[in-house]
């Protein structure tokens, strides 16, 4: 859904943080809705210059190339809830609680592993390093470490079963 959601004003500025950067451009087409949340996300991220730029409606190029990019991440968001769907033999709504998580692992697949035409992948440019975190399939059943279970009960198993639902760039687990 479009607007200014929580979640989204959420996600944007942890996203923004981790860019690490003190001043950005945020633009976008002229769409109310994405201007209204691009101006909830400036007003919530008091340490970041944020300055606000609408294209030009005969902008094709930019909005051209940013239109190609949300079609691959959809087109990845598809693959991922198709495959997840066939492991469980569920069908996957788009309100269902694993929905943003399911975004933000296909956004962060495209970020880590596409490259660009200077052959180097978003991931790359922004950390200076190849990514080569493991990574389990979206919805797989895993084994985790339970968090501080490390010498704190000898006899007890440290371990549970849980669902792989992507990695957290902010720790990278």
């Amino acid at each position: 859904q479009k607007g200014v959601r929580n979640y989204a004003i959420k996600r944007m500025v942890q996203n923004l943080d981790l860019l690490g950067y003190s001043r950005l451009v945020l633009k976008s087409d002229q769409e109310p809705a994405i201007i209204a949340l691009k101006k909830a996300v400036r007003d919530n991220r008091n340490k970041l210059d944020i300055v606000m730029e609408e294209s030009a409606v005969a902008e094709h190029e930019m909005n051209g190339a940013v239109e190609t990019a949300v079609r691959q991440l959809q087109g990845m968001v598809r693959t991922i809830k198709d495959g997840l769907e066939e492991q469980l033999g569920i069908t996957v709504d788009r309100e269902s609680c694993v929905a943003p998580w399911l975004i933000r692992h296909a956004a962060a697949n495209m970020a880590r592993y596409q490259r660009g035409k200077d052959g180097g992948t978003p991931y790359e440019r922004l950390k200076g390093k190849t990514f080569r975190t493991k990574v389990c399939e979206f919805g797989e059943s895993v084994h985790a470490l339970k968090l501080a279970s490390l010498g704190s009960d000898k006899w007890e198993s440290r371990w549970l079963d849980g669902v792989w639902l992507g990695i957290r760039p902010e720790t990278g687990e």
